[in-house]
């Protein structure tokens, strides 16, 4: 009985020790993304070679459907999305216009903290954007959430 214990006891350090060392590399990675792009937006500002941010959205659920609605109300030609502080799934997206029109894009596309996507270009060119509908999956680990970031590019 005494061996069983034992084993046990083993058994449930091992797991905490897993566990937590998993949470202590995710806030490693966390505190190493968030310093890059500190550094980055120190440098460059908002505004990074015709690319402006126009906003950003934290994945609250696993799996979710988030609608997004630019800060800005400029004429833009393309745009791509870019991840912070966990991985992130992104299925689709649907980009609406202010004329009524909508462009679908799928991407099915696993992208890591500190990663973006493609450049998608903006059908018809100069397209002002009424909103962004996402359907994404995220991993969460304990006590963080992913970032999506929206970048477009200007005319």
């Amino acid at each position: 009985m005494n061996t069983m214990k034992y084993y046990l006891r083993i058994l449930v350090i091992t797991l905490s020790i897993s566990l937590f060392s998993n949470a202590l590399i995710a806030q490693n990675n966390k505190y190493k993304d968030k310093k890059n792009w500190d550094k980055e937006d120190k440098k460059w500002g908002s505004s990074i070679g015709g690319w402006e941010k126009i906003g950003n959205k934290t994945v609250q659920k696993i799996t979710e459907s988030d609608e997004f609605r630019p800060t800005s109300r400029r004429t833009y030609s393309a745009i791509k999305i870019r991840v912070k502080n966990n991985p992130v799934t992104i299925n689709k997206m649907t980009i609406y216009y202010d004329n009524g029109q909508s462009q679908e894009v799928v991407l099915r596309k696993f992208i890591g903290p500190g990663e973006e996507t493609r450049i998608i270009n903006l059908i018809g060119n100069k397209r002002r954007i009424d909103k962004i509908r996402f359907l994404y999956k995220s991993k969460n680990l304990l006590g963080s959430r992913a970032e999506v970031e929206v970048w477009a590019k200007r005319n």
